[in-house]
């Protein structure tokens, strides 16, 4: 009665299945120039640039290079990320 018992209880606390993930909207790539102004109202958008200058994760980042990377709004700089 006891191995019944907890087969019911394992059941009752099986994993759901996996969920797959489809992204659905992809990150608009822009130069450094033509990213819109970080401020508190874009705090939080995402963009790719193109044209980053030697970047460093979490550092503002500087246009004039070659480097696709992912930029973040901080509500204040565009930073690596």
């Amino acid at each position: 009665m006891r191995v019944f018992a907890l087969a019911l209880t394992l059941l009752a606390f099986a994993a759901p299945a996996q969920a797959s993930y489809t992204p659905t909207q992809a990150l608009a790539v822009l130069t450094v120039a033509t990213l819109p102004t970080c401020n508190a109202a874009n705090r939080g958008l995402h963009y790719l640039v193109t044209d980053a200058l030697t970047p460093v994760v979490l550092a503002a980042v500087v246009g004039g290079g070659a480097v696709v990377v992912p930029v973040v709004c901080n509500g204040s700089t565009w930073i690596v990320g």
